[in-house]
């Protein structure tokens, strides 16, 4: 078995080596914690993203629990061995802060209409969510990350979603300069493992790729390529692009109000 594509995340995870567990397990995804990080070991279906390690078929069916071992040019996770030496990296393309602020109001109707879709509107989230967008109204985003951090169930709770699509415009639309201030929003936020290494690269300007495609498409002005890509992400989990598209409108509402 073969790893074509490595997201920053999942190269930075592998850089160190070391032995690891399998801490969750699905057909397509097994998310793996190692010394340096976390990697998902993806099917080639899935889309590319920051943590994601893509492999040339299923992932090996491991369970939690179990060993891993990152050496050199492989990473072995139970039984399987996958070869790490053909793998591209993957980065998603970021826009300037510029143009991205000129299409600031393209991409909050268009991630608006995905995000209404939201489990963060219905009961029993939705005064937490309020609380935090006011918050952010205010200026205060360590208030709005205390709110949102760890809410709902899943891997990734529908708040970290949100805090993630919020953190990732934020640092497009603040550039580069505005990273150390996000990066420690995203680690004071007290969720689990997995989202909270997804928040960490949603602060660095690196989503999975539907949500870099929607920013890109935004600030080129392209309406038709906005739709396509917000498609893409109200595909990902059940209401994940969703929840990930509220906090891209609180962002993209913030500039083009």
């Amino acid at each position: 078995m073969k790893a074509t594509l490595a997201g920053l995340g999942a190269k930075e995870a592998l850089a160190g080596g070391g032995e690891g567990r399998v801490i969750a397990s699905f057909p397509k995804a097994v998310y793996v914690s190692l010394p340096g990080g976390i990697l998902v070991l993806v099917s080639p279906d899935v889309h590319p993203g920051p943590l994601y390690l893509v492999l040339d078929g299923p992932p090996p069916e491991v369970p939690a629990g179990a060993a891993v071992q990152a050496e050199g040019a492989h990473l072995r996770a139970g039984a399987a061995d996958i070869s790490l030496g053909e793998a591209r990296a993957w980065v998603g393309p970021l826009p300037s802060p510029a143009a991205l602020g000129r299409g600031a109001v393209l991409l909050a109707e268009v991630a608006g209409e995905l995000a209404a879709r939201s489990a963060l509107h219905a009961d029993p989230f939705r005064d937490r969510a309020a609380r935090a967008r006011a918050s952010l109204e205010a200026g205060d985003l360590t208030e709005a990350v205390a709110h949102l951090a760890g809410l709902g169930p899943g891997l990734t709770p529908a708040g970290d979603d949100a805090l993630a699509g919020l953190l990732f415009v934020r640092r497009v639309l603040e550039g580069v300069e505005a990273e150390p201030a996000l990066l420690s929003a995203a680690a004071a936020a007290r969720t689990t493992e997995i989202a909270a290494a997804f928040l960490s690269w949603a602060a660095r300007g690196q989503a999975l790729s539907p949500g870099q495609d929607l920013i890109g498409a935004a600030a080129r002005g392209d309406r038709k390529a906005c739709k396509v890509a917000a498609g893409a992400l109200a595909r990902i989990g059940e209401t994940s692009g969703a929840d990930f598209a509220l906090g891209i409108t609180w962002a993209a509402l913030m500039v083009a109000s």
